[in-house]
């Protein structure tokens, strides 16, 4: 979303306003189409509660009381231990003044898209040769993506470089959490040298994304609520904005509903993030003009992103050549 279509239709946050939680701002177009422009406090929500709230509002708008799920307000189970028993190591959350130096790099925007048919075979071949039988979408597209990013870059083969992206823990504390409000999101950082990344098959790419994934486990998520409450004791920040030019970030909401809403005048034209300007971001949605296809909104300078352009859509033609062979 460009700074000027942001201006039009999502709320402002201006000093008035900064305490409040979460801002709606409905716009009515000459066409006759309704913008629903939102801001919320990530503090309060994550994608996961936002698409349980606005799910619930349709469905009342449409008068489906019957089917609403309601939500679980009770954070106490993912309050911190005491005392404290931390059996992991965070280095992601540690401060490097290096990095995030070129966050503010003038970039642009371009869009990819992958076909129902192009994700399942970008399934099966991450799955040939590896001990995985099965790769989610999140997976093998954000693996796809993560690879032609590393070639695109050019950076020196011993760079380590790390995919950067948030995960749900509801399903995963014991007990379940399935119908918590609030945020429930803890970033993960997979990483893996340059060299490994642009040489090895997209299916052991993928391996390292998921492999980062089946680390959270109840323990561990234990231990991160744990670590976070001692820093903060200690007045130590915790926060995981430090990225440098090797890494990537990416941002989801495959398997969340937000393409499917529906106030009683039919599903979305378009669903978009407010914040489409950060440099290195990818954003990971569903196709909404394409049954069960994925779009990718890439957010990347001007150079490197003509770069991941070419090599994308050679690796896309990898896959055609494959398909034909078979």
């Amino acid at each position: 979303m460009s700074p000027e279509i942001r201006e039009l239709f999502v709320p402002r946050k201006e000093s008035h306003t900064s305490s409040l939680l979460l801002m709606l701002q409905v716009t009515y177009l000459k066409c006759g189409s309704v913008v629903l422009g939102t801001l919320a406090k990530h503090i309060l929500i994550d994608g996961r509660s936002a698409a349980h709230l606005f799910d619930t509002w349709c469905r009342i708008a449409r008068g489906n009381l019957t089917s609403i799920v309601p939500p679980t307000f009770d954070n106490a189970p993912l309050c911190a231990r005491s005392p404290p028993k931390i059996c992991f190591e965070f280095p992601a959350y540690t401060t490097d003044p290096s990095k995030n130096k070129d966050n503010q790099k003038p970039c642009v925007l371009s869009l990819f898209k992958l076909s129902k048919e192009q994700i399942r075979h970008l399934k099966i071949r991450c799955s040939k040769g590896s001990n995985t039988a099965f790769f989610s979408t999140f997976c093998v597209v954000s693996a796809l993506v993560w690879k032609c990013y590393c070639k695109a870059q050019g950076l020196a083969p011993g760079t380590k470089s790390r995919l950067c992206f948030t995960a749900d823990i509801r399903n995963r504390v014991n007990p379940p959490m399935p119908a918590y409000f609030g945020n429930a999101a803890i970033r993960m950082f997979a990483a893996s040298e340059v060299s490994k990344i642009t040489s090895s098959p997209v299916g052991d790419v993928a391996g390292v994304v998921k492999a980062e994934i089946d680390r959270l486990t109840d323990d561990y998520i234990r231990s991160f609520i744990d670590y976070v409450k001692v820093m903060l004791d200690k007045k130590i920040s915790v926060r995981d904005t430090d990225t440098s030019e090797a890494d990537l970030r990416i941002r989801t909401i495959l398997g969340m509903p937000f393409c499917d809403l529906n106030f009683g005048w039919g599903p979305p034209q378009l669903v978009s993030w407010e914040r489409t300007t950060e440099n290195r971001v990818a954003y990971i949605t569903n196709d909404q003009e394409n049954d069960a296809g994925i779009k990718i909104v890439l957010s990347l300078d001007l150079s490197t992103m003509k770069q991941f352009e070419k090599v994308f859509y050679e690796e896309l033609m990898l896959f055609a050549d494959e398909q034909n062979n078979n």
